[in-house]
């Protein structure tokens, strides 16, 4: 069956090539390569986490497909956590510019992928005595995370936007965290390279 397969397709081949050329010649169809440029993007967020109003950095780049697809990465890490806490994810990042002038570009992108993080956990305990009092532990997990994402682009220059986004990142951590975890998000970058 598998060489049955091979030969059928080794003989359709010159026959599909000589159909799209004779398509191609005089025709309404038009053929234009497709373009692949790079772009990245330093960044700084402020997200709710644990409570709390947090900074992370990070960026996001990769591959613009055509003149409106980012297909990439991304990754970020809080740096103003309390003594303890923490947050770092990333993972692949798709982007559509779904409109765009002269001067600015409205995009839509989605990141997904997995992180860790350390949230505090406030804990009442009662001795033998009866008293009550309050302990602040740290509890740490791993999850799967998802942030979707709408940005604004302003163009400075041709190969330089500024990039402002709001977002929200949902997760799956464990010990009850993700309402800890899970929170909306705002972002500035600096897109090096094509926006449309």
């Amino acid at each position: 069956m598998l060489r049955l397969f091979a030969a059928t397709a080794v003989l359709a081949a010159p026959s599909v090539a000589r159909a799209q050329t004779a398509v191609n010649q005089g025709g309404p169809m038009t053929v234009e390569a497709v373009t692949e440029r790079y772009a990245i993007a330093p960044e700084v967020k402020v997200s709710s986490f644990d409570g709390a109003t947090r900074a992370l950095v990070g960026g996001h780049g990769g591959v613009v497909v055509g003149s409106r697809l980012l297909i990439g990465a991304g990754f970020y890490t809080m740096v103003n956590g309390s003594h303890g806490q923490g947050l770092t994810y990333g993972g692949g990042v798709v982007g559509w510019d779904w409109w765009n002038s002269r001067t600015l570009t409205g995009s839509i992108r989605g990141l997904v992928g997995f992180g860790d993080g350390t949230a505090t956990q406030n804990l009442t305990l009662t001795d033998h005595l009866g008293r009550s009092f309050n302990e602040a532990r740290f509890v740490s997990s791993g999850f799967f995370v998802t942030e979707p994402q709408a940005d604004l682009l302003v163009r400075l220059t041709k190969h330089l936007h500024l990039d402002v986004g709001a977002g929200y990142r949902f997760t799956n951590a464990d010990h009850s965290l993700s309402d800890r975890f899970n929170g909306a998000t705002g972002s500035v970058a600096l897109r090096i390279g094509p926006a449309q």
